[in-house]
């Protein structure tokens, strides 16, 4: 039942669920358990990844400083691209019009 949180896949699913004959209880059991994992995953992640930033703010080091920096960096990079990407796309956008 993972296909209920990947995207894409969350319209498609209940459909082959309903041809595949599956019941409404089983399903209903298998959606609540994917929620369940699902929430625990997504959640513990969080709370794992805002423990450690905060960890990093409270008490920096060279590596903190360095793992925040290459972050900054890649963010950046990627937003560099896309903006790139946007800006060669809108002549041949605007031109096909």
């Amino acid at each position: 039942m993972s296909f209920r949180f990947v995207f894409g896949l969350r319209a498609a699913g209940p459909v082959v669920a309903g041809l595949s004959a599956m019941g409404i209880w089983t399903y209903t059991a298998l959606n609540v358990a994917a929620a369940a994992v699902w929430a625990t995953l997504f959640a513990g992640g969080g709370f794992v990844f805002g423990n450690t930033l905060l960890g990093w703010i409270e008490h920096p080091t060279l590596r903190s400083e360095l793992i925040a920096g290459g972050i900054g960096l890649a963010v950046a990079v990627g937003f560099a691209l896309v903006t790139l990407r946007r800006a060669r796309a809108l002549p041949a956008v605007a031109a096909s019009a």
